[in-house]
């Protein structure tokens, strides 16, 4: 099967984990003042966006990696229809409403089966609001950080995947 890349959003809603981790997302970005930050300015280019995250939220988007970290989110919300990008400029789909669509049961049963994924992928947004606004990385590649790692790739997608290649 050929999959469409210009319109991720057939992608993201197929996978039960991809769908719990799009959702995560979204709402971190709502809860955080992203999304109604964004939706107010209408029509922006990314220097207005980025000043308006520093001056509204206190995010520091001068460092190169949270600069390319609020860049990631735009880009995520024209992904999934919210934003519409027409040359340098992004604009907000008001037709396109925040939808839900995971239940508390499939929320428990992606938790439980993928785990390390999961409890990492939510330990990180727990830490990137902050990570904006000028903390350092909750997680880097020294030793402090391998537990974090060992549970992330030791998640049942990835061992299935590292017993498929090493075999």
């Amino acid at each position: 099967m050929r999959v469409d890349h210009s319109d991720i959003r057939m992608l993201l809603s197929r996978s039960l984990v991809q769908r719990y981790l799009t959702e995560s997302f979204l709402s971190f970005i709502e809860e955080k003042g992203i999304l109604n930050l964004l939706k107010a300015l209408q029509s922006f280019d990314m220097d207005k966006a980025l000043e308006a995250l520093q001056q509204k939220l206190g995010y520091n988007s001068l460092h190169r990696t949270r600069k390319m970290m609020i860049q990631i989110i735009v880009d995520f919300l024209c992904e999934c229809g919210y934003l519409e990008k027409k040359g340098e400029y992004y604009s907000w789909d008001e037709r396109v409403v925040l939808e839900r669509s995971i239940s508390d049961d499939e929320k428990e049963a992606i938790r439980s089966v993928f785990k390390g994924q999961v409890n990492f992928f939510e330990r990180c947004l727990l830490h990137a609001d902050d990570f904006l606004k000028g903390s350092p990385p909750f997680y880097d590649f020294g030793s402090d950080s391998l537990y974090a790692w060992e549970e992330f790739l030791g998640d049942v997608e990835f061992k299935f995947a590292r017993d498929v290649l090493i075999n």
